[in-house]
């Protein structure tokens, strides 16, 4: 159940409980009058801010996967990881796994799946320029060096970790 539906509950009770005591207190019909339509407007205020706050799709955080793999910088379809600067996709996450080279012995490795969205069809990261990515669904965009929104999205990308082993062996995990 959810907190909503619980909220919803509790204020209906609420409400319920006051329209009883209006009834009992027939001596005190002004001032449980006032107390009603005071319920009223809270109750209603209080549902539409829930709405309008509790339903939003930036809630959304992406589920955790095991990462755990190898890139070997050698391999051809990885030559533009052999610059800063550079970048990849590789397999592996959720829809994929971009890899940024931020010099020489620094990478960043981030999900290839929109992290402000449930995963779906539309939700795949694309590099644009080596710059920044974007968003399929929505056309968010962040930064590649530092994976933070540039444009109002809730959620930063979502980041693994990424280290050398060797001169030509990169290690991601989560």
């Amino acid at each position: 159940m959810s907190f909503l539906h619980v909220f919803w509950i509790d204020l209906t009770i609420v409400f319920q409980r006051a329209s009883t005591l209006s009834f009992e207190l027939k001596n005190h019909y002004i001032c449980t009058k006032s107390i009603d339509s005071m319920l009223k407007n809270f109750f209603l205020i209080t549902t539409l801010v829930a709405l309008f706050t509790g339903c939003s799709n930036d809630n959304i955080q992406l589920p955790d996967v095991f990462v755990d793999q190898y890139v070997y910088l050698n391999n051809p379809s990885n030559i533009n990881l052999q610059s800063p600067g550079g970048w990849a996709y590789e397999n592996g996450g959720i829809k994929g796994i971009i890899i940024y080279r931020i010099s020489m012995d620094e990478f960043k490795a981030y999900e290839r799946s929109c992290p402000h969205i449930a995963p779906n069809l539309c939700s795949v990261l694309h590099v644009e320029k080596g710059i920044t990515v974007n968003c399929e669904c929505d056309n968010k965009t962040f930064l590649l060096a530092t994976g933070e929104p540039l444009d109002g999205a809730s959620h930063g990308l979502k980041e693994y970790r990424a280290y050398l082993i060797n001169e030509s062996t990169l290690r991601i995990v989560n």
